[in-house]
């Protein structure tokens, strides 16, 4: 927790290796088989955040493990999934993704090398807000792996799964992407948009290599306690717009061609001092005081 901040680190730590493959196995693991576990783990984070941390506005979503471990136990649970215990797991992890997805909070997964992005907890991914995966030729390679499950087995609240959300309007490219067995590097995951954000290296301002232009990826340094984010631009020039207008935005803010109503006597009105604007110590912004005329 990095309430200072108003951010936490969330990290979920794949499955071991030679995990059991039959139900009878299985069954015997009880609640300590790393589906279960995991996902209970990741249930009580989850309301722990809710009810106790309010001033916790983003959540950093990160994953530690082997994509070839995830990818294993997902083909063990999609083999057994007629299985009453697999069954049952399968419909508890669902459950959870779907907590995650109402839970009013800004959630970003960070792809970094180590990163186990790959079939059920893809999902984890594919629920958050912005994704943003490692790009540098100078550090460990990165990538992300779709399995069999992620074609059905964790649907949302309203039915469809989230590839299926993500992809709504282009079904070809949803095929497309389900037929992808070989893991994704960051161009590749870019390309079939997996992910947001690819920044060629962990800092601001640097040039993306690939796209030959220079990449903006101005992130708010804190949210606010419902889980809303400051404005953000997009990788590209500064003619991309902003995708999400700042928090309590007066329309005086704004010139007046730009607003929706016609000039008038009130829009001279103007905040003169300065000083009187108290900010929370986490919270930097810029202000510029002007007065605009209706004329």
């Amino acid at each position: 927790m990095n309430r200072e901040q108003r951010y936490a680190d969330l990290t979920v730590q794949g499955p071991e290796r030679d995990l059991p493959t039959s139900p009878e196995m299985i069954q015997q693991l009880g609640d300590s088989y790393w589906p279960l576990q995991a996902y209970r783990e990741l249930d009580d984070a989850l309301l722990h955040l809710r009810v106790n941390e309010p001033e916790i506005g983003l959540v950093c979503v990160r994953t530690k493990g082997n994509i070839d471990d995830v990818l294993a136990l997902d083909q063990t649970l999609a083999a057994n999934q007629d299985h009453w215990l697999v069954h049952e797991i399968l419909l508890y992890m669902a459950r959870v993704l779907r907590r995650l997805d109402l839970t009013a909070k800004s959630f970003f997964a960070i792809v970094e090398p180590g990163s186990c992005f790959a079939g059920n907890l893809l999902e984890l991914l594919l629920a958050s807000d912005r994704s943003y995966m490692l790009n540098d030729a100078e550090a460990e390679p990165t990538a992300v792996s779709l399995s069999t499950l992620n074609a059905s087995a964790f649907p949302m609240s309203n039915g469809l799964t989230r590839l299926e959300s993500r992809f709504l309007a282009d079904p070809e490219k949803l095929a497309e992407v389900l037929a992808q067995t070989a893991p994704l590097d960051a161009e590749q995951a870019d390309e079939a948009g997996l992910i947001t954000f690819v920044p060629d290296e962990p800092r601001l301002g640097r040039r993306d290599s690939r796209r030959h232009r220079r990449a903006y990826f101005v992130v708010a340094g804190c949210a606010d306690g419902y889980g809303s984010v400051l404005a953000f631009r997009r990788s590209g020039t500064m003619e991309h717009k902003n995708l999400r207008t700042i928090d309590r935005l007066a329309k005086l803010d704004f010139p007046a061609t730009k607003r929706s109503r016609p000039g008038r006597r009130v829009d001279q009105l103007r905040q003169a001092n300065a000083s009187q604007v108290r900010l929370s110590s986490n919270l930097v912004l810029s202000f510029q005081f002007s007065v605009f005329s209706s004329e």
